[in-house]
């Protein structure tokens, strides 16, 4: 092709998608490709009527399929799921690295301590009102240390009501009420998943840290809409505040809940701190003002104005918490769960979609999937569903920059939103047209589920009912998806994350290097693209690493995950990318969202004046709703996975997706 036609046919898909002939005949490399893959009938239709396709494959990472593209001299198309993986894997390492090497211990330390001394006040208060609510707290950090594989020596009547509660957690069937609380929450959430289920250390962790983070001490018990005053509630919560304090680990407390905050933000309900500094100035140092009715009401007027919770569960069957609350260690208000929370009714729509996310985060093409199908996304039936969602698209647009930077959390989310909206006009037409931006709703929502995957055990969910190469090898030019705008935010985001993790002593240096690494990659993605979208050529150094792109992202993917590992060695499940998460809750099932085998996309690009097919890897992308006692662990879906037994996927992704893998010997 010319450089005058090139020229001209830029300017055409500027406003419209290339057009090819039926033979292909405009893309330079159709013969040499067709050797190493056949196309279906199904196959061939969709890239003349989009000029790319996603279709599936077996693959357990999306590095596999530029392995392959190099050994047979394909053209690689790089997308932004291959960076948005490795920051999950990033995530997720360095989360779980804290936790097992530094979290743990503390957290055991913590528990041990507070365990004694909520029984030294429960003998500083027998015969007096506040017995009852010291005995139940014996009983609550009991039952943190025997989840912790702790043996605490108890009283019998305190025995007694941990072992109703850990029973409870072994079978976690759902929601019940158990010994200690005269309310129900739901103990299905203590299976253990996520990278819990890596270690029983790990596992241990997840149990007693959602222990702490999922109990509420409520200020009301709320049944058939009756409210009553949940009092012995109070008077733990107060009791227990108080004991931290004197106990000399608020310090831990706090370190725990700072670095977690990191990943997962701020606490929904009122924490300990908070609890303790308003009990001071309302109570003073007198423990038996606890009991002082006038007071205790007066106290709950200041600490409802100062932590209103930002999650407040729909579910009203049977006896449920009231939305003031206090938790030890409280989940978190992450942003998407606030979304889900506003956009569920327990009678008109008891499941949102996880598109609601996005179309509040500012996707246009999501609104419209949504609200040309309401049959599917149960929106019909709901007629305050557009108004709430106009209202939260308002707030999250309001955000600042400095509110998306809040924490690790946001800046993730943050980071998806260029996926949200068309590439600029100087990108190639296919990757500005609908087909392709559905194709990116679901890259952002696997992102998004990698990144609740992640944060399983922190965030509160939602409720209504390198190979080195032969320089003698053939050029083969590349091609990597050009969003600037989520390069420039996945950096800024990386290096926050390796900024505030060194600067409290929770990186090791290997670890640093691997982040540096990671920056490294991302800058060159940024740079490529910027090229691209400048009508730059790029050098043969900058092809060739985009040919070899296999290594930087197999090793960025392992190293990281390899620190901290005993015997330096990643298992088969280690290397799978597949992971689920529920996120939702309502009526005994879950809804779960996962992230499978690697797809494979073909696409035709124009890269220097010519038309190539190139074929690259994205996130396949699934939701389905589970019984809450059979919450999904990545061990269980994984399995499934490679039994076939993988559901279907969205509707929406018709537009683009075509359900046969590429036959890849060629004919």
């Amino acid at each position: 092709m010319s450089l005058l036609l090139s020229l001209a046919f830029s300017s055409a898909m500027a406003s419209s998608p290339q057009r090819v002939s039926a033979d292909f005949r405009e893309v330079s490399n159709y013969k040499s490709f067709s050797k190493s893959i056949k196309f279906t009938p199904g196959q061939r239709a969709a890239l003349l009527r989009n000029q790319f396709f996603v279709c599936p494959s077996k693959d357990e990472s999306l590095y596999i399929a530029y392995g392959s593209n190099d050994y047979e001299n394909l053209p690689s198309f790089v997308t932004v799921d291959n960076l948005l993986e490795i920051v999950h894997i990033f995530f997720d390492s360095t989360l779980r690295t804290a936790e097992q090497s530094r979290l743990l211990p503390d957290l055991e330390s913590m528990t041990t301590t507070m365990s004694k001394q909520s029984l030294a006040t429960l003998d500083g208060v027998k015969g007096t009102p506040l017995e009852a609510a010291a005995r139940k707290n014996a009983a609550y950090f009991g039952v943190a240390a025997t989840l912790l594989g702790q043996k605490p020596v108890l009283p019998e009547a305190v025995t007694t009501m941990v072992r109703a509660e850990v029973a409870l957690i072994d079978a976690h069937s759902g929601f019940d009420k158990g010994g200690i609380f005269p309310y129900q929450f739901d103990y299905s959430q203590f299976v253990v998943r996520g990278h819990y289920s890596k270690s029983p250390q790990l596992g241990r962790y997840f149990r007693a840290m959602m222990w702490y983070g999922l109990v509420p001490f409520a200020v009301e018990t709320v049944e058939n809409g009756v409210h009553r005053p949940a009092k012995e509630q109070v008077e733990q919560a107060l009791l227990i505040s108080r004991d931290l304090e004197t106990s000399g680990v608020a310090g831990k407390w706090q370190k725990l809940y700072d670095i977690t905050s990191l990943f997962a933000g701020k606490a929904n309900d009122a924490t300990p701190p908070e609890w303790a500094s308003l009990a001071k100035s309302t109570f003073g140092d007198n423990l038996q003002a606890y009991a002082d009715a006038a007071k205790i009401q007066a106290f709950l007027a200041k600490i409802a104005r100062l932590h209103p919770p930002l999650i407040v569960s729909k579910r009203s069957k049977g006896a449920v918490a009231s939305a003031v609350q206090f938790r030890f260690m409280g989940q978190r208000a992450i942003p998407d769960s606030y979304v889900m929370q506003e956009l569920s009714d327990p009678d008109k729509r008891p499941f949102p979609s996880p598109m609601d996310i996005l179309s509040v985060l500012g996707s246009s093409r999501a609104t419209a999937l949504i609200d040309s199908n309401p049959a599917a996304f149960k929106t019909g039936s709901w007629p305050l569903y557009k108004p709430i969602r106009t209202q939260l698209a308002g707030q999250f647009a309001s955000v600042s920059d400095e509110g998306w930077g809040r924490d690790f959390y946001w800046s993730w989310l943050n980071t998806l939103r260029p996926l949200l909206t068309p590439l600029p006009a100087s990108a190639p037409a296919v990757l500005r047209s609908d087909a392709w931006l559905d194709k990116s709703l679901e890259t952002a929502l696997a992102s998004w589920a990698e990144l609740r995957h992640d944060t399983i055990l922190y965030g509160l969910q939602s409720v209504a009912e390198m190979g080195d190469g032969d320089e003698a090898q053939p050029y083969t030019p590349g091609y990597i998806e050009p969003n600037v705008e989520l390069y420039t935010r996945l950096g800024a985001m990386v290096d926050q994350m390796h900024s505030a993790m060194k600067s409290r002593g929770y990186l090791s240096a290997e670890a640093g290097d691997q982040f540096n690494g990671f920056s490294d990659l991302i800058t060159f993605f940024k740079h490529v693209s910027e090229r691209e979208l400048a009508g730059q050529k790029l050098s043969k150094q900058e092809h060739w690493r985009i040919r070899k792109i296999e290594g930087d992202l197999e090793y960025l993917h392992n190293s990281i995950q390899l620190i901290g590992v005993e015997y330096k060695q990643l298992s088969q499940d280690d290397q799978f990318m597949a992971l689920v998460a529920d996120v939702h809750t309502a009526y005994g099932k879950a809804l779960e969202v996962g992230v499978g085998c690697a797809d494979h996309v073909v696409a035709i690009l124009p890269i220097e004046g010519k038309l190539y097919l190139t074929r690259g890897a994205a996130f396949s992308y699934y939701e389905f709703l589970r019984p809450i006692s059979e919450r999904m662990t990545d061990e269980k879906w994984k399995a499934e996975l490679r039994a076939g037994k993988d559901p279907a996927r969205p509707f929406w992704v018709k537009s683009y997706f075509v359900n046969k893998p590429l036959d890849e010997k060629g004919g």
